[in-house]
């Protein structure tokens, strides 16, 4: 029998603080029903016999040691507590200082090289290289910054919404918005991008194909047109997000939160979706609305009956 995944979390939430209860209450059995009536703990108390010069017992030498083992472990607590945070602290600066030789390369590429789509591959190479390097070694919030880094200097791509007005006789001045796609100058592919925090971020007509996004958190962001052909985006927040028209040719979107998420003309061909969460704010590629009963498959199967097919595009 399958365990469903809502349990299996629950599970791994109670797990250590009921293992931890448990024992707390097999060790309190076992001081007060077999410790207790042993003479040799001092546990069940004594007979007061001032003639007498009893033996010392367990708890008699556990009371001698209680206060010097108490100081010794906060003391070992401290220690630790401290280089613990000048260990963070080290780490936090390496990962700045990273980002802004990051920033020094890039803008030598971008101001001296000159780079843009007509530069040579070599030089695009390079930057490619320079950032999943640094990638590497930044946390989710500075991967962040490089991601908008990367948009804003128009290297991975962008959409661009054109306004023309003309004049019809019988409407007389009217405006048209269309929106043209710039391809990128350099791919992310195989970037690992996993836990960044892209919540609300523009990122329309990027392209993100082959990255890794899983777990990231892309609540309510724009990604019209964006390129994510083959993007991990397993346990992806997409809750509110903006993919009208994106391409997600064989994402993987198992266990992704797409609620409230605007897929409209979006190309779902290959896509995994087991264990995504969709509702009824969920507009789907062909613009209906998301229900219970919803076969899915008929997005991401070409083999279905029901297949409509989007063009791939770059």
């Amino acid at each position: 029998m399958t365990i469903p995944p809502r349990v299996k979390n629950a599970y791994q939430k109670v797990k250590w603080p009921l293992t931890f209860l448990v024992i707390g209450v097999l060790v309190v059995w076992f001081v007060t029903s077999v410790l207790y009536d042993l003479k040799w703990t001092g546990l069940g108390g004594r007979a007061i016999d001032s003639n007498y010069q009893h033996s010392k017992t367990l708890w008699d030498w556990l009371d001698l040691l209680i206060i010097p083992l108490m100081l010794a472990f906060g003391g070992w607590f401290i220690n630790r507590s401290i280089r613990q945070a000048e260990w963070r602290q080290e780490i936090d600066k390496q990962r700045e200082q990273a980002l802004q030789n990051y920033y020094g390369r890039m803008s030598e590429l971008l101001l001296k090289e000159n780079l843009s789509e007509d530069s040579p591959d070599k030089v695009k190479a390079v930057a490619r290289t320079i950032t999943l390097a640094t990638l590497q070694q930044l946390d989710p919030d500075r991967k962040r910054q490089v991601v908008k880094f990367l948009y804003e200097t128009l290297l991975i791509g962008w959409l661009e919404f054109v306004t023309t007005t003309s004049f019809e006789e019988e409407a007389g001045m009217e405006s048209h918005t269309s929106a043209r796609r710039h391809k990128s100058i350099m791919r992310l592919r195989e970037a690992n991008m996993a836990g960044v925090n892209l919540a609300g971020v523009n990122l329309a007509g990027a392209n993100l194909a082959g990255v890794n996004l899983s777990g990231a958190n892309l609540h309510g962001a724009f990604l019209m047109d964006a390129h994510l052909h083959g993007a991990n985006l397993a346990t992806t927040n997409l809750q509110g997000a903006k993919l009208e028209d994106a391409k997600l040719v064989n994402a993987e979107l198992m266990g992704a939160k797409l609620v409230g998420a605007n897929l409209r003309g979006a190309n779902l061909h290959g896509a995994k979706l087991e264990d995504a969460k969709f509702d009824k704010t969920t507009i789907l590629p062909d613009d209906t609305h998301w229900i219970r009963n919803t076969d899915m498959h008929r997005f991401t199967d070409p083999k279905h009956p029901g297949f409509r097919w989007y063009p791939i595009g770059d």
